[in-house]
């Protein structure tokens, strides 16, 4: 089930999304795919109403998050979000 999600404080080890009214706990899987680049699969490690932290299953190349952030530099992107069961 895709849900809409904004990409925020994109790090080689994770990032924080916006899950704009989504709730999701520490433990939840997810991919994320952000507009524009390759599918991110990862893990809920806090959540704060609207604002969850995930921890990448695989660390990203530090050239991805340099390219993500020029790509967006403050707004973010948007993205769907894939609750795995």
């Amino acid at each position: 089930h895709d849900q809409p999600a904004i990409v925020r404080d994109l790090a080689v080890a994770g990032c924080r999304l916006e899950t704009q009214g989504i709730r999701l706990e520490a433990g939840n899987r997810v991919l994320i795919r952000p507009s524009g680049f390759e599918s991110l699969l990862g893990t809920v490690v806090w959540s704060d109403n609207e604002n969850v932290g995930v921890k990448f299953d695989e660390c990203l190349n530090q050239s991805v998050v340099d390219r993500f952030c020029r790509l967006h530099p403050e707004a973010g992107t948007s993205a769907l979000l894939d609750i795995a069961a």
